[in-house]
């Protein structure tokens, strides 16, 4: 079955760069312009065919993406739209400094997540629920200080003599 395959060549394709990046040393010197561009450049690596080497492997994961997309619905000129913006949401969600592994565990939760929103809201409203929980993650990484603060504010009793009360009165 085409599912069964598409799962098996995802495995392989995560496998492969687990191993890549390592166990290589061309897995070193991705992780190192990856982690400091100038310093990677400093002791001999050569910054430029790096970028094209991942940037070649990349579009070659999106060539077999796209051909197993292509072979299970429907092409249109506008079929990449989703499968471009779920990425972006791998992306921030997984952290695109992380292995390959993580990325494909929060990917397959987007798309647990985008399945069971479809089945429970709607078709339409599927990427809204990804987005929702993208905004969500989101601000709950980026303001954890702000949020704690907050939900301790809406759970606190109010004060004794607090703005707004009457003294004596419960």
């Amino acid at each position: 079955s085409l599912d069964i395959t598409l799962v098996a060549i995802t495995v392989a394709i995560t496998v492969s760069l687990t191993l890549l990046l390592d166990r290589t040393v061309l897995g070193q010197q991705i992780r190192a312009v990856r982690g400091n561009r100038e310093m990677a450049l400093a002791v001999g690596v050569n910054v430029r065919r790096i970028y094209l080497l991942v940037f070649a492997i990349a579009t070659l994961i999106a060539g077999v993406a796209a051909l197993f997309d292509g072979m299970k619905f429907a092409v249109t000129p506008d079929m990449g739209n989703q499968p471009i913006f779920y990425g972006f949401v791998v992306a921030f969600v997984a952290g695109v400094t992380r292995s390959p592994v993580r990325v494909a565990l929060v990917g397959v939760l987007i798309g647990v997540v985008e399945r069971l929103s479809t089945l429970w809201l709607s078709e339409s409203t599927s990427a809204l629920t990804v987005f929702g929980l993208l905004f969500l993650f989101l601000t709950m990484t980026s303001a954890p200080a702000g949020i704690r603060q907050l939900s301790g504010a809406l759970s606190r009793e109010p004060r004794v003599g607090a703005p707004g009360r009457a003294r004596g009165h419960a």
